[in-house]
């Protein structure tokens, strides 16, 4: 059926690049929102070992608390 609004697909084309465009820019902040979060952890990791170093000379740091088991969250 044609589209009397519409008949070379203009508007529709137009329309659907909009919102290819806006699936584009939504993907980048989310990339670029976990890779800040990311980077946090990194430094802050960084900054712990600096800290842990300056205040306990030639102590080696302790290792990090293990993840909780699997088993134990979930909630059952």
């Amino acid at each position: 059926m044609p589209d009397f609004f519409d008949p070379d697909g203009e508007i529709r084309r137009r329309t659907q690049q909009a919102m290819d465009d806006r699936h584009a820019q939504e993907k980048l902040e989310r990339q670029r929102a976990l890779r800040r979060a990311r980077d946090a952890r990194y430094r802050a990791r960084l900054r712990a070992r600096r800290n842990w170093d300056r205040a306990n000379p030639g102590i080696p740091m302790p290792p990090p608390p293990a993840p909780p088991d699997p088993q134990l969250t979930l909630g059952l």
